[in-house]
């Protein structure tokens, strides 16, 4: 990897030298300039206030990263260890929610300098300056959207007075370490139907940001800047801090824009609105980077995920939509922060196990005549020749190829895993997840799966502090078998006829291993084979039995006010198959799932198990998911780095183009 890197590199510089310029000059200036580090890299913007708020502020990030920073030392501790092996000369960005406020309970408005004295000597004893942000999210008084622009003045004033008290405390950071402290203000205020008001919330916006800044305070230690963003989550039609937005302000009030490399559509390039904007403005602030699952821009991302839409739909999918009534996914997303967990709402168009196989056979059909298919044909290795990929052995005969896209899927995870340390290529472990497929009445779920289809749930559990999460939610739908090269695992199917009394979801918890272990999807295979030896097969237990510390027999089942879907599932003890730490883990989830919708955690539920997820070693890719072999891609679930059938296919068409890019196709 490092010798194609510096390849690459020296490339680049002839290439700049032909211009004139001089790579190696401005490395050595670039070494010298300052970039601000954000503290969220290191929680997945989790903070350390524990409102119990859900993250919300359209954030494409969970909370939830196993292995996170969980206090304000932890997370010097990690950034220590990252700036060891960061190049360059560094500040920090930290956000109000990291406070260190010693376990006690001080809400945003109230918060001092004080608050964050050991951040300000961490930072001073390793020469860092610091930059600082107010937050405008993940708190009750922002559950709605809306903190600055919304409409009862009470809670305007509230996040009024948290903005002035973070200036306060960037200005004693700035003054404490004799370097400007740069102060951003972002807001994730913004609709997501298009609203009949669009002069209204940026009015309020405007005055709430005028009474914000009216304290005068020394530009040598304290600099405000305010960020726009295209849409978010939640906010996808109208954001009230738009580019244009803010950039009147900046301009007519004296601050600093900052322009976020992430937050503004693909077609579009900061160089462009740097050129433009510091004809107007003395200064900018540049945030780079950004999460959208690593690969490409959120819109990017929202663009592909729509075209693979058209195409399912194309061939036969169902029409309906889950998740577009704003007041009920508001309501129920209330309800599960109350209850400490996270809902991630998506939109879903289910179509169906059984309506699955037409579409697919729709995609063969049109597919049949571009491309030669060897069903039950298995790869025998990935061929390399000076260096790149060359091509594949299959079936004792070799295939000779420019590019190979590698997809594998689920099943092939393993087989993916073993070309990989093959060709000495690099990979991560992803989290493990291994849990139970848990069946309730269907009416237990209604609530949730009339308006949703299916909840994305994620639970920090109290004991062990995992992340516990629900997967495949099947409304009126049935428990099945699945078998993965010898051994049998549970997952759940929903037909587009076919309706059963019963709902089930996946309970899976997500763990982190660390070195030197390196066999994950080996240690989910061995979970599964427990299950499998006590009960020829899976196990199927009812939930008052587990928490009882009892097995369940074939009267205890016929006891029961619930008919299991899955016949062939052996009533037993699944405690003699899952580790302590994951039985504990699913027994929180469900209390806490209970207060959401009760009745899931009834003695009368069923937990069949195990459930497992085979796409935990993830191959190391560049944005366009080549690996490090030079035009072999790896894509999917079987890859590790999607989770599911549409960014499967997203995954799938990123790589396309990409090849397509690199072979100079014109519509590539």
């Amino acid at each position: 990897m490092r010798q194609s890197i510096e390849k690459a590199y020296e490339a680049a510089r002839e290439q700049y030298a032909a211009f004139g310029m001089d790579t190696e000059r401005a490395m050595e200036h670039l070494a010298h300039i300052p970039i601000s580090l954000h503290c969220w890299q290191g929680d997945d913007v989790g903070g350390f206030e524990n409102t119990g708020a859900a993250l919300g502020g359209g954030l494409a990030a969970t909370g939830n990263h196993p292995g996170k920073a969980r206090t304000p030392d932890e997370l010097r501790a990690d950034l220590d260890a990252a700036l060891a092996l960061i190049p360059g000369t560094h500040r920090l960005n930290l956000h109000a929610m990291y406070a260190g406020t010693g376990g006690a309970r001080v809400d945003r408005e109230a918060l001092e300098p004080a608050h964050f004295t050991a951040w300000i000597d961490w930072a001073r004893n390793r020469g860092m300056g610091m930059d600082f942000n107010p937050t405008f999210f993940s708190h009750p008084l922002a559950s709605q959207g809306f903190t600055l622009t919304h409409p009862d003045a009470s809670v305007r004033a509230f996040w009024i007075e948290h903005g002035k008290a973070c200036r306060r405390i960037a200005a004693a950071m700035g003054q404490a370490l004799g370097s400007p402290c740069v102060s951003n203000v972002w807001i994730p205020d913004g609709f997501k139907d298009t609203p009949a008001d669009r002069l209204g919330p940026r009015e309020r916006l405007r005055d709430s940001l005028d009474a914000l800044f009216a304290e005068p305070l020394d530009a040598a230690h304290v600099r405000d800047a305010v960020e726009s963003k295209l849409f978010g989550i939640g906010a996808e039609s109208y954001t009230a801090g738009s580019h244009e937005f803010y950039l009147g302000y900046a301009v007519s009030r004296g601050k600093m824009l900052c322009l976020d490399a992430g937050h503004f559509h693909p077609t579009e390039t900061i160089a462009d609105k740097i050129s433009a904007t510091l004809l107007f403005l003395d200064e900018i602030l540049l945030h780079v980077g950004g999460q959208l699952e690593k690969f490409v821009p959120l819109t990017t991302l929202a663009d592909l995920i729509a075209a693979v839409d058209r195409t399912y739909v194309q061939y036969g999918a169902n029409a309906t939509i889950y998740g577009d009534d704003s007041d009920a996914v508001a309501r129920i997303k209330r309800q599960a922060a109350l209850a400490g967990l996270k809902l991630v709402v998506s939109r879903i168009r289910h179509i169906g196990t059984e309506k699955c196989l037409d579409v697919l056979a729709g995609l063969r059909k049109h597919l049949d005549a571009r491309i030669t298919f060897l069903p039950d044909t298995s790869v025998d290795r990935i061929l390399v020749k000076d260096g790149r990929v060359a091509g594949v052995e299959a079936g004792g005969r070799k295939y000779a190829a420019s590019h190979v896209i590698a997809a594998p899927g689920r099943e092939g995870s393993e087989w993916l895993a073993n070309q990989v340390e093959a060709l000495h290529l690099e990979r991560v472990n992803n989290p493990v997840d291994i849990g139970v497929r848990v069946e309730v009445p269907a009416a237990v779920m209604e609530p949730l799966t009339e308006s949703l289809y299916e909840s994305k749930l994620y639970f920090n559990t109290p004991g062990f502090d995992d992340q516990v999460r629900t997967f495949c939610m099947c409304p009126n739908g049935e428990v099945v078998l699945e078998r993965h090269d010898g051994v049998t695992t549970v997952n759940g199917h929903s037909y587009a006829a076919k309706r059963t009394d019963n709902t089930n979801f996946a309970l899976l918890v997500s763990t982190n291993f660390t070195k030197p272990f390196r066999e994950p999807t080996a240690y989910g295979k061995y979970i599964a084979s427990l299950a499998n030896m006590l009960g020829d097969g899976v196990i199927v237990q009812r939930l008052g039995d587990l928490r009882s510390g009892r097995r369940s027999t074939p009267r205890r089942m016929a006891k029961g006010v619930l008919c299991p879907t899955l016949e062939q599932a052996t009533p037993g003890d699944l405690s003699f198959a899952l580790p302590y730490r994951h039985l504990r883990d699913i027994l929180e989830m469900l209390e806490a799932l209970d207060k959401l919708a009760p009745g899931v955690n009834d003695r009368h539920t069923l937990l069949y198990g195990v459930e497992v997820k085979f796409y935990s070693n993830r191959i190391m890719t560049n944005q366009s998911l080549e690996t490090g072999l030079p035009n072999l891609y790896a894509v999917g679930d079987g890859a590790g780095v999607t989770r599911g059938l549409v960014q499967a296919s997203v995954s799938g068409m990123i790589a396309a183009r990409a090849v397509l890019q690199k072979m100079g196709a014109a519509n590539a």
